[in-house]
């Protein structure tokens, strides 16, 4: 799987509830300031199309989440953590790699926290320095490109099924 096909892949279960929550959040802010005439659903469909195009969250993929959920902070008032949200969209400054956006480089980090969280005690984060170390000349997980990371990921992902063949 390419780093721009994670970018395009759907909203979890996790970040689809959590622009939720943002998107209840402002309604009731905008409710209150007498700035709302429809039911909560219509008018959260309706700002989901203005921050990204798409109505629907079951619609939406990786790319449109900070877009989301920075235009449902700033609807909330919180003009600082919508900023700063904002800022972490598209690619990283500096970077050559097209896909290597700041949504993919924390989708992969995610899903390779997730891996070590359900390796059992197989895999650690330290044994995932040790890696990046040997394999990155030293670099810090921060600084590992898209690909990089998800290099990483697939070689975690070998060695824990090889652990756990064996074990």
């Amino acid at each position: 799987m390419s780093a721009k096909s994670w970018s395009t892949t759907p909203l979890s279960n996790i970040q689809k509830a959590t622009l939720s929550i943002a998107a209840r959040a402002a309604f009731d802010i905008q409710d209150r300031c007498g700035l709302v005439t429809e039911k909560f659903d219509e008018w959260r469909h309706l700002q989901t199309r203005i921050a990204c195009g798409i109505e629907s969250l079951r619609r939406c993929n990786q790319n449109h989440y900070r877009s989301i959920l920075g235009h449902f902070q700033r609807l909330a008032g919180k003009e600082s953590a919508a900023q700063s949200t904002w800022s972490k969209t598209g690619r990283v400054a500096g970077s050559t790699e097209a896909s290597d956006t700041a949504e993919n480089r924390e989708t992969i980090r995610w899903k390779l926290d997730q891996l070590i969280a359900t390796s059992g005690g197989l895999i650690s984060d330290s044994y995932v320095a040790a890696i990046i170390r040997d394999k990155y000349h030293g670099r810090a997980l921060t600084e590992l490109t898209s690909n990089d990371l998800q290099r990483l990921f697939f070689t975690i992902r070998t060695r824990l099924t090889a652990l756990r063949k064996k074990s």
